[in-house]
C-alpha cells in the first residue's frame, strides 16, 4: 500500500510538471512541428534562447527573442496575436515558459517544439 501511494504521488507530480496543451498552446513533436511550419506561411518563428545559443545554430527564419531578457514581454507584444507563433529553445523548458507568457498576452495559436532544438531532426542555420 505504501509503495502504491508513493507511485501514485510521483505520477501526479510528473504529470503536473509536463507541458499541457491548452486551447491556444500545443506541444508538437519535431516531425509535426516541421510539417506545420512548412505548411503555415503566416508563421512567426521565435527562438527564445540566448543570442549565443542562437548563433551556434537555429531554425531557418527564426527570430531570436531571449526569454531571459528584461524586455522579452515588450518584444513579443510587437508580434501579431492573430498569426500562429512557433516557439522553441534548447530543451523545451524556456519555450514552455514563453508559451505561457504568450497565452497570457492573448496570442491565439502557440506551437512549442517538444524537446527543443535538441530534438530537432531538420536543418539548422548559423
Amino acid at each position: 500500500m505504501k509503495n502504491f501511494l508513493l507511485v501514485f504521488i510521483i505520477s501526479i507530480l510528473l504529470n503536473a510538471c509536463s507541458a499541457q496543451d491548452t486551447a491556444h498552446y500545443k506541444v508538437l513533436s519535431s516531425s509535426n512541428y516541421a510539417l506545420a511550419l512548412a505548411q503555415d506561411k503566416s508563421a512567426q518563428l521565435i527562438d527564445v534562447r540566448t543570442p549565443e545559443e542562437y548563433e551556434e545554430g537555429h531554425l531557418e527564419n527564426a527570430v531570436n527573442i531571449n526569454i531571459k531578457d528584461s524586455n522579452f514581454i515588450e518584444l513579443v507584444k510587437k508580434l501579431n496575436k492573430e498569426k500562429p507563433v512557433y516557439v522553441y529553445c534548447r530543451s523545451g523548458v524556456r519555450s514552455r515558459k514563453a508559451g505561457a507568457e504568450l497565452e497570457k498576452l492573448g496570442f491565439k495559436q502557440i506551437f512549442d517544439l517538444d524537446g527543443g532544438i535538441l530534438s530537432w531532426t531538420g536543418k539548422t542555420v548559423k
